[in-house]
C-alpha cells in the first residue's frame, strides 16, 4: 500500500520496496530482507501501467482512494470482502493473497530461493508453512528428471556388497538370548558393526 511512483522501474518490470504502511503509519520494512526488489510480470507492469496518473510525480501514492489520498487498510479491507462475496468464497483476510500467491508459486515450480528474495520471507519459513505445496507432481518431475532424465531402467546403480561372514538368506539375530528386530540403519549390536566397517 506504501508503493509510490518511484518505486517503479516499469521499463525494467521491477519494483523496489522500500516503505510499509499499516493502519495509517508508514515506515521502513519490518525486516532486512523485507526491503527488496521484486520483479514483475509484463500482466502486473500493464496494470501498474493503467494506475499511475497521467502527471503523477515521483512521491505520489500508487494506490490511492477517490480522494487521492494513500489507501486506509479499515476501509480497503471492507471493499476486499465486499468483492470475495460477489464471486462466491470464503471471506479472508488481506494477508491471505499473499499466502495463495506463495502457495500457488509452489505448486507450479517456482524456485524456493527465488521466491524468497520476490517476498522477504527466509527459505526456512517458506519451507515450514509453505512445505506441503513444493510436492506438487510438475515439480516433482521436474527434479526427478534431473536425476535421471531417462527413466530407472537407464539409471547406473552400484552393485550390492557382500556382507562379510553371511551366507544364504539371513537367520533371526539372537543377542544374550533375545531375539532382535533389525531396524534403519543403525546396527543394534557390535557384531552388526563389523558388517559395516571398512575393511
Amino acid at each position: 500500500m506504501a508503493i509510490r511512483v518511484r518505486s517503479l522501474a516499469l521499463g525494467s518490470g521491477t519494483l523496489f520496496v522500500e516503505r510499509s504502511r499499516s493502519l495509517g503509519a508508514e515506515a521502513a520494512p519490518k525486516t532486512a530482507a523485507a526491503a527488496r526488489v521484486v520483479r514483475l510480470t509484463p500482466r502486473n507492469v500493464e496494470l501498474l501501467r493503467q494506475l499511475i496518473e497521467l502527471r503523477a510525480e515521483p512521491a505520489d501514492y500508487v494506490f490511492k482512494n477517490t480522494l487521492g489520498e494513500p489507501i486506509d487498510q479499515r476501509s480497503f479491507y471492507k471493499i476486499f470482502c465486499s468483492a470475495q462475496r460477489a464471486i462466491d468464497i470464503r471471506i479472508r483476510e488481506l494477508y491471505a493473497t499473499k499466502d495463495t500467491c506463495v502457495s500457488t508459486a509452489l505448486t507450479r515450480g517456482v524456485n524456493l530461493a527465488w521466491l524468497s528474495e520476490q517476498t522477504g520471507v527466509s527459505d526456512a519459513t517458506l519451507r515450514r508453512h509453505y512445505g506441503k505445496f513444493i510436492h506438487a507432481e510438475a515439480a516433482d518431475a521436474l527434479e526427478l528428471s534431473k536425476i535421471d532424465s531417462g527413466g530407472f531402467e537407464s539409471a547406473q546403480f552400484a552393485p550390492p556388497l557382500p556382507l562379510r561372514g553371511v551366507a544364504g538368506p539371513k537367520k533371526p539375530l539372537v543377542y544374550k538370548g533375545n531375539l532382535v528386530e533389525q531396524k534403519g540403519f543403525e546396527p543394534s549390536t557390535p557384531t552388526l558393526r563389523t558388517w559395516c566397517s571398512p575393511s
